[in-house]
């Protein structure tokens, strides 16, 4: 735990401490803002290379995902084979088995994902939700 009788405010220190703080952290920033993009890319770069040909599934049975997608999806070209197709196979048949967190993301990544919260804009009288208040407490 920190002893707050160590800490000096940055109001307390010098315009040139305060610069070096500042420069620390800026730097500490961006070399957290380039590992970001770094696992950013390197993520995308993975999902455009060519799946392996088969999987394991909880380390026992081998699953031939290729030759699998490829008979369910025969229009399917061979420059469209990417992780990215495995993947999207992948979550659609755990979402075809009831799961409802694959469900939402294969929504999601579809576009037809519902909005979490629904903006609406109501104009009510202050008098009316008084007197809509008042009749539910009568109510209760």
């Amino acid at each position: 735990m920190a002893n707050n009788q160590n800490l000096i405010s940055l109001k307390d220190r010098t315009q040139r401490k305060r610069k070096e703080i500042a420069t620390k952290g800026a730097k500490a920033a961006n070399k957290k803002m380039k590992q970001a993009k770094t696992f950013k890319t390197l993520a995308q770069q993975l999902l455009t290379m060519k799946p392996t040909n088969s999987i394991k599934i909880n380390d026992k049975k081998v699953y031939p995902l290729i030759e699998k997608i490829k008979e369910l999806f025969p229009e399917l070209k061979e420059n469209d084979m990417t992780n990215r197709t495995a993947l999207l196979f992948t979550l659609m048949r755990e979402a075809l088995k009831g799961d409802k967190q694959a469900i939402d993301m294969m929504m999601n990544t579809a576009g037809e994902k519902e909005p979490d919260k629904l903006e609406t804009t109501l104009k009510i009288n202050k008098k009316d939700v008084k007197k809509y208040a008042d009749a539910l407490r009568n109510k209760l």
